[in-house]
C-alpha cells in the first residue's frame, strides 16, 4: 500500500470545486440576469458578487491547501476570520 504524502495538495479535489464553482456562476447568471437588469440596469450584477465570494474562497482554500496542518491548528487566523465575519452578520433584537 503506497504512502501518501499529507503535505501534496489534492489537485482532483480543487478541480472539481473549480468545475461546481463555474457551473454554478452559470446557474447563477442565468436565474437572475433579468430581474438583475430590469431593477438595477446591469444584467451580470449577481454574477459579479458571486464571483467574487468564489474566487475570495478560492483563495482561502489554497491558502489552506498549502499550509501545514500544524500551521493551521495553532494559529489564530481561523477565530479571527470567524471573528470578523461575525460583526457583519445582522444580529437578531430580542422582542421587548
Amino acid at each position: 500500500m503506497p504512502v501518501l504524502n499529507r503535505r501534496t495538495m489534492d489537485l482532483t479535489l480543487f478541480a472539481c470545486v473549480l468545475a461546481l464553482s463555474a457551473i454554478g456562476l452559470v446557474m447563477v447568471y442565468s436565474a437572475s440576469s433579468i430581474v438583475a437588469y430590469d431593477r438595477l440596469d446591469d444584467s451580470a450584477y449577481f454574477l459579479k458578487r458571486q464571483a467574487m465570494w468564489i474566487a475570495l474562497g478560492l483563495m482561502a482554500m489554497w491558502l489552506a491547501m498549502i499550509r501545514s496542518r500544524s500551521y493551521l491548528r495553532s494559529s489564530r487566523l481561523l477565530a479571527w476570520v470567524a471573528k470578523s465575519y461575525s460583526r457583519h452578520l445582522p444580529h437578531s433584537q430580542s422582542p421587548s
